[in-house]
């Protein structure tokens, strides 16, 4: 006698059948509330799994996350965490660099590029802040009934390691927020992984790891995990071997592979007197064989039985469904609008703004000190009419010379005529051109300085006296 299986929904709505939808999309791609988590949160050694890095590359981003703390560089998003290891291997950021030790500027290359493929993949839009709290997975409706989540990251075939990026991440969270809470008579949160084929497809060593791991131990968390797919070799082994409960519809044996996949999954199943090969390949819509465990965790036999179909329209939603609910939601307003905080990209972008800006500066002033050093090495030469060259001299004492010269012409023109004027004008350039100047020429610059300055003695003195006179007592 086949056992009536009942699958009930809430019929509260006519589409999709949920008390509160809260349809989420992973990093604010599509229609539903945008679902994010920062790199400082998501962590070097999680980031390090996903971007496939070796033990070396995976302890010199723990050594960028360090770096970054130390100088409060905050990590939100992946333009953040780009900017640091560029900076680090900037001609600005040679010092600081060597200072991490480990860090070699290969192994930052290698991880700058691995970010960059990363991110064409579209994991920017999933990190960055309002950070989602997987505390509100667990909320209840007024009534005490749970709320169903619906997670969907569109065209998910294209970005596999997007998808499993943010299930380890996930996984991850409630695992370490979430208190042990042994065998509990019902789970408080229950993850239905649709299509759990394209979950697997191409996954890397660490994200199975990662899964069978929490698999596992998150079953004492009060977390139950259901894989939805259409074949049992859909599941890795070392996942498929966690799980307790099974729900099997029908398996069609076509080809000599669908035939080997159907025998594979009979022989998963516990020892029953029923013919699975038979009963498998028989089953009808809605019909299904079931294993489950019993009270003591011993597989129960196998059972055929008929599936209830839920009460709810058995396809996608209407946009204008799915919109409502979205917009509806009780923390559509938390997640709902991006938020780009300043954080380490906009730091180092503001100090580079100002090193330059310093840099220029002091590039000006340099240029100016040059310039005026020039113009003090020069001199600034200025040659009056009668020859007198005056270095670094101010204006006053400029002019002061000038008087004096014009005097002393002044006085010779007046006791000897035009020649007087030439005698002292040549005695004057012998003085200028080998006075002190050359030690080739000693004996005859000092004969010329001395003669200079005799024949400038009788006129100064001629001028102090006439000057003295001409000032009333």
């Amino acid at each position: 006698e086949r056992i009536r299986l009942q699958v009930t929904g809430n019929n509260l709505t006519d589409e999709i059948g949920l008390t509160e939808g809260n349809p989420r999309i992973i990093g604010g791609q599509g229609t539903g509330v945008p679902i994010r988590t920062t790199i400082t949160s998501f962590g070097p050694t999680l980031l390090s799994k996903v971007l496939g890095l070796n033990a070396t590359q995976e302890s010199s981003l723990g050594l960028i996350f360090h770096f970054a703390d130390k100088q409060g560089l905050a990590l939100l998003d992946l333009k953040d965490l780009r900017a640091v290891i560029q900076h680090l291997v900037s001609d600005e950021g040679k010092a600081e660099l060597k200072a991490l030790g480990g860090l070699s500027s290969a192994t930052a290359g290698v991880i700058l590029r691995e970010l960059i493929a990363f991110e064409d993949q579209g994991a920017d839009v999933f990190f960055g802040e309002p950070e989602f709290d997987t505390a509100d997975l667990l909320r209840v409706a007024d009534d005490g009934r749970g709320i169903v989540t619906c997670l969907e990251l569109p065209a998910v075939q294209q970005r596999p390691q997007l998808f499993s990026t943010f299930l380890m991440w996930l996984l991850a969270d409630l695992f370490q927020d979430l208190p042990e809470v042994g065998d509990v008579d019902k789970p408080k949160l229950v993850f239905f992984f649709d299509e759990a084929h394209l979950l697997f497809a191409d996954a890397t060593k660490a994200f199975l790891e990662a899964v069978t791991r929490t698999v596992r131990l998150i079953r004492s968390k009060g977390v139950g995990i259901v894989f939805i797919t259409q074949s049992p070799t859909d599941v890795p082994d070392e996942v498929l071997a966690q799980l307790g409960s099974r729900v099997q519809h029908a398996l069609r044996a076509h080809t000599p592979a669908d035939a080997a996949n159907l025998k594979k999954a009979v022989s998963t199943f516990p020892t029953s007197p029923l013919d699975l090969s038979e009963v498998l390949a028989s089953l009808g819509t809605g019909q299904a064989v079931v294993s489950v465990l019993d009270e003591k965790g011993r597989p129960a036999p196998v059972a055929p039985v008929m599936v209830d179909a839920p009460a709810s329209v058995m396809g996608p939603g209407k946009p204008e469904t799915v919109q409502a609910l979205v917009s509806g939601s009780a923390i559509a307003g938390k997640y709902a609008t991006a938020v780009d905080n300043e954080s380490a990209y906009e730091i180092l972008a503001k100090r580079l703004t100002e090193q330059n800006a310093a840099e220029a500066a002091a590039k000006a002033q340099a240029e100016a000190d040059a310039a005026a050093k020039a113009a003090a090495d020069a001199g600034l030469t200025l040659v009056a009419d009668e020859g007198l060259v005056i270095e670094n001299a101010g204006l006053t004492e400029w002019l002061a010379g000038v008087l004096e010269r014009c005097a002393q012409y002044g006085v010779w023109g007046a006791a000897l005529g035009p020649l007087g004027i030439v005698l002292h004008r040549a005695a004057n350039t012998l003085d200028a051109m080998h006075g002190h100047r050359t030690s080739r020429y000693a004996r005859f610059g000092w004969a010329a300085a001395r003669l200079d300055d005799l024949l400038g003695w009788v006129p100064a003195r001629a001028t102090v006296l006439a000057t003295a006179s001409a000032v009333p007592l």
